[in-house]
């Protein structure tokens, strides 16, 4: 049975859908506002722009983030000021000189965003400003040494260990409200689209959030020969199965992450959302289309919806300023002629099973990258032995029966012949 909440947001998309007004979400109509959802999404993706240790197994943003008690997100790019500076309206009386961490006026449409939550998500979100307000605080607070800097250090900075437990189930809580902001479901989407450049390639132009100073990005490419990636085979393999486990971890997530994939699909398809940074209105087309899905629909139909223009007009916009009018429309037509297959694989990846047959691909070729150079030639000289038994049984097997009409008859041969 469906959880109260999931059953409720349903039938309100479906009531949405037939043009009766009503909540898609726990916040009803009533989304968090864009520039305060970019500063808590950029918590969780910090490391998304430092380079990793080269050759080192690649750890999810969400295990990372919780290093030192979640400092390295608040310090890293100044995340804890720009979440306060998002959320209260005191932020425009004090752009300088430095963080004030006695903010306590909301800005009107936050303060309308939290009202429309439950009361332990709003309490939530209150961990987290509170948490911000900390951080700034011990900043403010830190003496500057001979040369005007300031230290930041896990013993002086950082959260006890209860407080860094209460805000990580915050987090959580927040994440389910504002699933875009959770780093699992954004890096769940980078590992699924590095691999299917096949409809990807009708996206050209247009990016997601993605990580490719990650040290498994492209994997397999590198599994299939370490040498060249610059790579030891045992280093690969370790990566690899690293990645394995990641895929592992991210699968619960197969449904949200999936909603973001055809959400962000239908966002650069059609002009849906008011804001490209917020898929709010492109992921209640995603619930509706998954639905339909559901109820015996199948993406060839839902995919012909999108190219009719059921969703939004298509999106003949461009990021490159220099693009000519007919290259954005040739463009458009072919996003749009790609709208079966990107729904008919959030069909197949929302079940979990994509994650599962990655995991075991990538462990198959962590264990041939681990492969001594003997053992592996070993391997291969095996498998052309089974090629060549094959082979041979096939040409002298008959698989069909020869059926014959009429039997053979002989003559006796006449006597002196």
């Amino acid at each position: 049975m469906l959880p109260m909440m999931e059953w409720v947001n349903r039938l309100f998309s479906k009531q949405e859908a037939a043009g009766h007004a009503g909540p898609i979400s726990a916040a009803g109509n009533v989304s968090l506002p864009p520039d305060l959802e970019e500063a808590i999404a950029k918590l969780g993706f910090n490391g998304f722009l430092t380079a990793e240790e080269s050759g080192k197994p690649h750890l999810l943003q969400a295990e990372t983030m919780k290093a030192d008690n979640y400092l390295h997100c608040f310090c890293g790019l100044g995340d804890a000021g720009n979440i306060l500076k998002a959320a209260y309206e005191e932020s425009e009386e004090y752009p300088s000189p430095g963080p004030n961490y006695k903010w306590s006026r909301k800005f009107p449409d936050v303060e309308k965003f939290l009202k429309a939550q439950a009361p332990e998500r709003q309490a939530a979100f209150e961990i987290l400003f509170r948490r911000c307000k900390d951080y700034e605080k011990k900043v403010a607070e830190t003496a500057p040494d001979s040369s005007n800097t300031i230290h930041i250090t896990a013993a002086t900075h950082a959260m006890s260990n209860a407080e860094a437990a209460e805000f990580g189930e915050a987090l959580k809580k927040i994440w389910e409200a504002v699933p875009d902001t959770d780093p699992r479901v954004v890096e769940g989407m980078d590992y699924v689209l590095e691999a299917q450049p096949a409809f990807i390639k009708a996206f050209s132009g247009f990016w997601w959030t993605k990580n490719d100073r990650r040290s498994d990005y492209n994997i397999a490419a590198k599994l299939a020969d370490p040498a060249a990636s610059g790579m030891k085979p045992a280093e690969a393999a370790a990566i690899a199965r690293q990645t394995a486990d990641n895929l592992a971890a991210l699968k619960p997530q197969a449904e949200a992450i999936t909603q973001r994939i055809l959400a962000w699909c239908l966002s650069r398809n059609v002009k849906i959302d008011d804001d490209w940074r917020v898929l709010s209105k492109s992921r209640m087309a995603a619930t509706e289309i998954l639905d339909a899905l559901d109820h015996g629909s199948t993406p060839a139909e839902q995919g012909a919806k999108v190219s009719k223009g059921a969703f939004g007009p298509l999106n003949e916009e461009s990021p490159l300023a220099d693009a000519k009018k007919e290259e954005l429309h040739k463009r458009a037509l072919g996003m749009a002629a790609a709208a079966p297959d990107y729904i008919a694989f959030a069909q197949q990846l929302r079940t979990g099973a994509w994650f599962d047959e990655e995991r075991t691909r990538l462990l198959a070729l962590a264990e041939e990258a681990a492969l001594t150079p003997e053992a592996r030639e070993q391997r291969a000289r095996e498998k052309k032995e089974k090629i060549v038994e094959q082979v041979a049984a096939d040409a002298t097997v008959l698989h069909n029966p020869v059926h014959v009409g009429n039997a053979l008859r002989f003559k006796p041969r006449p006597a002196g012949r």
